[in-house]
């Protein structure tokens, strides 16, 4: 998986393998969260409490901005939304 795609490769092997164990407002520690994508996808995609647990403060500016492009820009969204594609970026498949 590219870099950029790495956190939802991890988010999906997760919920595959923990997702029995999981309800909608369990908490998830997200250990050496890193810049807080994990723990950001988990809280507002699967519903799901995260707690950081790293040294350094998540910067969640990035994912941030992401979002509020694609849902500035719908028709780009739909188009990144497309697995196989080489535009193909997870979030905004995630995103309604």
């Amino acid at each position: 998986a590219s870099r950029k795609n790495r956190v939802n490769v991890f988010r999906e092997f997760l919920l595959e393998k923990y997702g029995d164990y999981l309800q909608p407002g369990d908490i998830v520690l997200d250990v050496a969260g890193g810049k807080g994508d994990l723990s950001w996808l988990l809280t507002n995609v699967d519903g799901f409490q995260s707690i950081i647990a790293d040294p350094f403060a998540a910067q969640q500016q990035h994912i941030l901005r992401s979002v509020a492009f694609l849902r500035a820009h719908p028709e780009e969204q739909a188009q990144r939304a497309v697995p196989g594609l080489p535009t193909y970026q997870p979030l905004a498949a995630l995103l309604p």
